[in-house]
């Protein structure tokens, strides 16, 4: 991903780019003014023309954003205008690591560069290459780890019997003894509810027929509704849990009162045909076991095809020999010793030098000191729209006690608030209950990727099927004796071209600038030694 050439004469000219999401608007030095006073500050420092400014307030986990949209419009409508986008930090250009890295080589080949003013990134020094990778990917770092506590907390609720998701027909959400979110049947919608497990248990009426009726009689439901209500185990007090990573699916006993008998229930699963969880019985997806020898498997595609190899053994003289190849079109097939074997060398190449590891370690101490400030807003803001939604509530009620809102009015905006508040409440727990350990993990993402090779080699036949689909998501081609992805994948294609830099003989033993925070500057020459001076 080279630099974009801007050798020509003249000042520099940049588009602004700020950008604040909907749960930023309130946190201390995210709002879109004090971005842009940043970035203007720059560009009188450095003499830069500035010829545009886009503001966005959507979140950047994606770059399907109406601002960033017309960015590239602009962009593409004015190549000879503009040559920088400047951004204050890499956060503010993306939330998602590959969407980054894939964005900053559109705009490379619009020749745009793109910068962020308080993490800067000298694209002409190799190495601080991975150190883009590095800043690219920690908000992302952040973002799944917290989306990943909240899920957890859903789901241990769930296993001790609380109903965590939507409120489904038939049942309102409220707070037991213990302030704990709970549904409780809503009379008038379960009676229907019940009616319709009745009819269907106890009659041969079609089920739309049963529906139609109990439309015709007040009740709001559509076709597609109904079936899923008749397929949901909740209404006969159980709660399905879906399986999730290595966690198998589970059917347990929910703290609300059942609408329908659990004998009604399964009577009316038979006319679906269905399994003990209320879903259709299918066809079971072919899975295969994994075997030490062959430990490449499904994650390794056709050179040819492009389809998933799969892998048998064959005996021979002295034993037995292992293959990987393809069923689909029969257009590769090679030994496994020797795809095993190679795929070590492989990950020793894209792994990142040790030296240039001991820079991104004071890097990664530097995130983990935002990562923490920011955490700390996002929980005094949580706990900010908790209490405005339980006012609410408090005003609703007053509201409805008072004869100033219509019942079923009263009944919609409390569901709608109490879902919100529930919401809040789990993403409030994550992440005051996160340990922390972020700086650590980041460490040890460092010295993971610094040890690619030897972390892989001394795995067992498990841990090595994890690591390889956590760093090739998009799996890998065999051909000719050596591997390569596919498609590219651009933080591999940073790790290995920095790799080849530094193993190259002939490199130049020149000194690059690292820039890290705001007032660090670091310099580093990997070609004599690995020490870093600070001045």
């Amino acid at each position: 991903m080279p630099k974009p050439d801007h050798s020509t004469s003249g000042r520099r000219r940049a588009i602004l780019y700020t950008r604040v999401s909907t749960d930023e608007q309130a946190d201390r030095g995210y709002s879109l003014r004090d971005q842009e006073v940043r970035l203007r500050r720059h560009c009188e420092r450095q003499g830069i023309e500035v010829v545009a400014h886009f503001r966005e307030d959507h979140s950047a986990r994606t770059f399907d954003r109406p601002a960033f949209q017309k960015l590239l419009a602009y962009i593409r409508a004015n190549r000879s205008s503009v040559d920088t986008l400047l951004v204050v930090k890499w956060d503010r250009f993306s939330r998602d690591a590959t969407g980054a890295l894939g964005m900053i080589r559109t705009l490379d080949e619009l020749g745009v560069e793109v910068q962020a003013v308080e993490q800067p990134i000298d694209r002409n020094v190799p190495e601080q290459l991975m150190m883009l990778a590095i800043y690219v990917a920690a908000p992302e770092v952040e973002n799944r780890r917290r989306s990943l506590a909240t899920k957890r907390g859903m789901r241990q609720a769930m296993r001790e019997g609380r109903y965590c998701n939507r409120v489904p027909k038939g049942y309102r959400r409220t707070r037991d003894e213990h302030d704990r979110t709970v549904i409780v049947p809503a009379e008038e919608e379960a009676a229907y509810i019940r009616r319709a497990f009745e009819l269907a248990a106890r009659t041969d009426l079609p089920l739309e027929e049963i529906r139609r009726r109990l439309v015709e009689d007040g009740f709001e439901c559509s076709k597609n509704q109904f079936t899923l209500l008749l397929r949901n185990p909740l209404y006969a007090g159980k709660i399905l849990i879906p399986a999730w990573r290595d966690e198998p699916e589970e059917l347990v006993e929910g703290l609300h009162e059942a609408l329908v008998s659990e004998r009604i229930f399964q009577q009316v699963q038979r006319r679906f045909e269905v399994d003990r969880y209320g879903r259709k019985q299918r066809g079971k997806k072919g899975t295969f076991k994994l075997k030490p020898e062959l430990v490449l498997r499904g994650h390794l595609l056709c050179a040819e095809c492009g389809e998933l190899l799969t892998g048998s053994g064959s005996k021979g003289n002295g034993g037995r020999y292992w293959y990987y190849h393809c069923h689909h079109c029969n257009g590769q097939r090679f030994r496994a010793d020797d795809a095993n074997r190679e795929v070590v060398r492989y990950l020793n190449e894209v792994a990142v030098a040790p030296e240039v590891a001991v820079l991104y370690a004071d890097i990664v101490e530097d995130l983990a000191r935002e990562e923490k400030a920011a955490r700390a807003r996002k929980v005094a803001r949580l706990r900010q729209e908790i209490a405005a939604l339980e006012e609410k509530l408090f005003r609703a009620d007053e509201a409805f006690v008072e004869g100033q809102i219509a019942p079923d009015s009263y009944g919609r905006l409390k569901s709608k608030y109490q879902d919100n508040l529930n919401r809040l409440r789990f993403e409030l727990e994550a992440l005051t209950e996160m340990s922390e350990s972020f700086a650590d993990q980041l460490q040890f993402a460092v010295k993971l990727l610094s040890n690619l090779g030897t972390v892989y080699r001394r795995a067992d036949f498990r841990a090595k099927h994890m690591l390889l689909g956590s760093i090739f998501p998009r799996k890998l081609v065999f051909r000719d004796g050596s591997f390569r992805t596919s498609p590219e994948s651009e933080l591999i294609a940073l790790l290995g071209g920095k790799t080849q830099k530094m193993r190259n003989a002939d490199r130049p033993a020149t000194t690059g600038v690292l820039f890290g925070s705001p007032g660090r500057i670091r310099t580093c020459n990997p070609a004599v030694n690995s020490r870093m001076l600070y001045r």
